[in-house]
């Protein structure tokens, strides 16, 4: 259409102002619904503001819904003239920045970008968009990545550490060999070239302070430039000084605090729209705000990640209290902060089912309450794959995040509604019920927990929680895309399933219960939502997940029946069968290898990462993530010494130690890091008991380290089962 043939009313104008109206001098963000003169005016402030109405008015005033990454939507049905009352509105976002960080972002593209474009998100849009031809307008919220731990990217170590590409040009020479004290001092007084730096240490400052003025001027399209410490708990450093501004702030961010009072005041007086951000992250480091600070600069911005909370809770609960205070603290302090929010646990594409919708919208809510300006949202746990409660969960999100006073409970039930069909009054039952046995339960979910870690999760429950999946999935059997929706949840609950099916097969409701039944259905599922949703450019990434995917599910139906080799008798004969839970061990990017004498015929590998020699006496310990630090990590509780050793190429049983067993503990062998060998023993934990075991690995030492008949071949120890006994 010309617009000489344009109608004379009844016009909608989309980012153009009403006569008389200054579209510059409108506040960012602010968005308009006008009606003057019969013609519609969609418009509002800033780059964003005139998008914000249009979908303002498409949900509020026509009942468009945007529900999910795939692009599931309500559209209304107007059979007639659609007709327009008088009009006179106006709003702002609740939380400025919007960003609900994930792989809805990543996997499903550009259908996910899409989606989170129209809910409002502000904040890595436009740069997923031009990866995908589209087009669409700046964003607000324009963050140079790395968004978090950069500091190491400005002063790394060596030339082959990771930085931006404009310092490798110049960095020609390892940084810790020239100057091993701008690093971090350990407690005997050695430099390390660890992630933290020394930051009382005033060439460390000046160095770093050139190039992150020179950062700003590298990357023009940036306006939020993070200046973190990497992620190392702990002391950042030992030495006098640091130790001094330690003292002097009240927290171990006193040397970063101390820094970042310099830098602000030069990066605002160079780029005066750009924002200086810090993560404010773990409980023992730099989550608690500085002391002895009337304010903060204005263009300093913490990120508030409170990765040691328990996630099982909201923030009103006496488990996550102290957060709150220092999300209320650092707002006292700042104009602006923003919250790096963990909205599920981790434990890789799939974890056991956890209602935990109204835990998040609680926190939101209490987040605006606090003062809080932003969202970074790290909300990857299943999102990519659309598994359990995730599509839900980033509804109510990026809904609250515009308008925090909209009711979470009306939001989830309209999602609920359009995804399940007639399976959703069932569907809405099982959720619920979670959501209830989550905050009923006292319990700790620790950011990486176990699938041990739910205790919830019994047999009785499990299995009718399966019955009524059956029910579910025969309710929409005629519908393919709710079916796999009500699949994609059920895939969760299959997962914890298969983690438990001893338990769940010896139950009278389980007499029937199929291991390649249940397990056959899971990975069809899984299998069906990577071709699905997985794109091309995350090709890497799918091929990850499904490979740990696989390991796990190996490791699973082994220990679900018995081992093809029998434990001793002079060991175990007269223990009571209830009290052993045998486990498979994982070794961290190590294969399962196959071995003829290993009682399940696979064994974990254990090299130490290939990171230098290692020998006897081998240690154990046990780590119980539901205990707050320093009493979560119990080193040495024994160790295998040379007088142990057994026969030469074959596997013994060893005695490793005892503990007293949690919902989530960890039973750890070889190195004291993330390398070593590991099982979950959390299964053996009991409800009403004191839960004392000892523990028993079966171990395979190969290598001149061990023996000096191996000369000449690597140093190795192979782990078949790890045996916990409970002692009452």
């Amino acid at each position: 259409m010309k617009l000489s043939e344009a109608p004379a009313e009844k016009r909608i104008f989309l980012g153009i102002a009403p006569e008389g109206v200054d579209l510059k001098s409108l506040p960012d963000q602010q968005w308009y619904i006008r009606t003057k003169n019969g013609d519609l005016y969609l418009y509002g402030g800033g780059v964003n503001g005139s998008r914000l109405a249009a979908y303002e008015f498409l949900e509020g005033d026509l009942g468009f819904r945007f529900f999910d990454a795939r692009g599931g939507m309500r559209v209304p049905n107007f059979k007639k003239a659609l007709r327009i009352k008088d009009l006179n509105r106006s709003g702002k976002p609740s939380f400025r920045y919007r960003y609900m960080n994930g792989e809805s972002g990543e996997f499903n593209r550009p259908t996910s970008t899409v989606f989170l474009f129209r809910n409002g998100q502000n904040s890595w849009n436009e740069r997923d968009a031009r990866k995908d031809g589209l087009i669409l307008p700046m964003d607000d919220f324009r963050g140079l990545d790395p968004q978090a731990h950069s500091i190491p990217f400005y002063a790394r170590p060596t030339v082959k550490s990771r930085t931006w590409p404009w310092i490798k040009k110049i960095d020609t020479e390892d940084l810790f060999a020239k100057h091993p004290e701008y690093f971090t001092m350990a407690k005997d007084g050695k430099r390390t070239s660890g992630s933290q730096v020394c930051l009382s240490q005033r060439g460390l400052r000046d160095l770093v302070t050139e190039r992150y003025l020179r950062n700003m001027d590298e990357y023009p399209y940036y306006n939020i430039f993070d200046l973190s410490a990497g992620d190392v708990p702990g002391q950042f450093c030992y030495c006098p000084d640091c130790q001094n501004l330690v003292k002097k702030y009240g927290t171990v961010a006193g040397p970063l605090v101390d820094f970042i009072l310099e830098l602000a005041p030069k990066a605002a007086a160079a780029k005066p729209d750009n924002t200086l951000m810090t993560l404010a992250y773990r409980k023992d480091q730099t989550q608690p705000p500085p002391k002895g600070i009337a304010r903060m600069p204005d263009n300093f911005m913490p990120d508030f990640a409170p990765i040691d909370d328990n996630f099982a809770k909201d923030w009103k609960h006496p488990s996550n209290a102290q957060t709150y205070e220092d999300l209320k603290g650092w707002s006292r302090l700042c104009r602006d902060v923003t919250v790096w929010y963990y909205p599920n646990p981790y434990g890789g594409c799939l974890t056991p089912p956890l209602g935990n919708v109204e835990r998040v919208a609680t926190d939101m809510k209490l987040m605006h309450e606090a003062g809080v300006t932003g969202h970074m949202m790290e909300h990857n746990v299943g999102v990519g794959f659309m598994f359990g409660f995730t599509e839900l969960q980033s509804y109510v999100i990026i809904r609250l995040m515009r308008d925090v006073t909209l009711d979470w409970r009306a939001l989830a039930d309209e999602f609920i509604d359009h995804q399940y069909g007639k399976a959703a009054e069932m569907f809405r039952r099982y959720w619920l019920e979670l959501e209830e046995l989550r905050k009923s339960t006292e319990f700790h979910l620790f950011w990486c927990a176990s699938p041990t870690a739910y205790p919830y999760l019994t047999p009785e429950r499990l299995l009718r929680w399966e019955a009524d999946f059956d029910k579910m999935e025969d309710a929409v059997k005629d519908d393919p895309e709710r079916l796999f929706n009500v699949q994609r949840v059920r895939a969760n609950l299959d997962y914890a399933l298969l983690t438990r099916f001893r338990a769940c097969s010896q139950h009278p409701s389980g007499k029937n219960l199929s291991y390649d039944a249940v397990a056959g259905r899971f990975e069809s599922v899984v299998k069906r939502a990577a071709e699905t949703f997985c794109a091309e450019r995350v090709a890497v990434r799918k091929k990850h997940e499904l490979s740990k995917l696989r390991l796990t599910m190996m490791q699973l139906k082994m220990q679900s029946f018995k081992a093809l080799k029998p434990l001793p008798r002079e060991l175990f004969g007269d223990i009571p069968e209830e009290r052993i839970l045998e486990t498979i061990p994982q070794v961290a990017k190590s294969k399962m290898e196959k071995d003829p004498d290993a009682a399940f015929g696979l064994t974990a590998v254990f090299t130490n990462n290939g990171r230098g020699r290692f020998g006897l006496p081998f240690p154990a310990d046990f780590h119980d993530k539901t205990k707050p630090k320093p009493h979560h990590y119990r080193m040495n509780i024994a160790k295998v010494t040379k007088k142990d050793l057994g026969p030469r190429g074959q596997y013994k049983f060893y005695p490793m130690g005892e503990a007293v067993l949690s919902q989530d503990c960890i039973f750890r062998m070889g190195v004291h890091d993330s390398w070593d060998i590991k099982t979950d023993v959390g299964l053996a934990w009991k409800f009403g008991s004191f839960n004392r075991a000892k523990f028993y690995a079966s171990l395979k030492f190969e290598g001149p380290a061990f023996y000096p008949e191996d000369a000449g071949k690597p140093n190795r120890v192979l782990c078949d089962r790890v045996v916990t006994v409970t002692e009452d």
